[in-house]
């Protein structure tokens, strides 16, 4: 009996104060469905559908010539900026905004210059379309680097 009132005067206020500090944490964004965890897995299931788009691509026909090349990359652009667009469709929690909003600026910085690679290619110029090529290379590799230091898993897509 001597215990049972002990775990009343320790128990009670202990579990009270465990309680408390989880709605904080549900609250402040780092716990829940509109937390960190919820998050990632909503952006990272935008970005994962549309993996099978980016599979039946089939691999850069690098050997096929420029011209292949580049209308490859334009189909492939045309999944990243889709999946980029889901992305952005969900809603960021403050408690990680800085590093996500960063990550899908660099992501949309490298999605333009892969745009552009390719708008260079079409109108013909392919030094200027490789130029772009590797700029875009650079900067998805940082996108993907910061994205993954965001904690996702699969966005971007495509990089």
């Amino acid at each position: 009996m001597g215990d049972d009132k002990r775990w009343l005067k320790v128990g009670v206020p202990v579990t009270a104060l465990l309680i408390a500090a989880i709605g904080l944490l549900y609250t402040s964004g780092l716990l829940g469905p509109f937390g960190k965890t919820g998050y990632i897995e909503r952006a990272d299931a935008a970005c994962a559908k549309h993996r099978p788009a980016l599979a039946a691509l089939g691999p850069e026909p690098r050997n096929a010539g420029p011209g292949a090349f580049y209308a490859h990359m334009q189909r492939v652009v045309a999944v990243m900026r889709a999946a980029h667009r889901d992305w952005g469709r969900v809603k960021i929690p403050p408690s990680i905004a800085s590093s996500v909003r960063d990550a899908y600026a660099s992501t949309d910085t490298a999605i333009r210059l892969y745009e552009h690679s390719v708008e260079e290619a079409g109108r013909g110029d392919l030094a200027k379309a490789d130029s772009s090529l590797q700029d875009a290379n650079k900067q998805g590799h940082l996108a993907f680097t910061k994205s993954r230091t965001a904690g996702l898993n699969v966005c971007p897509a495509g990089f």
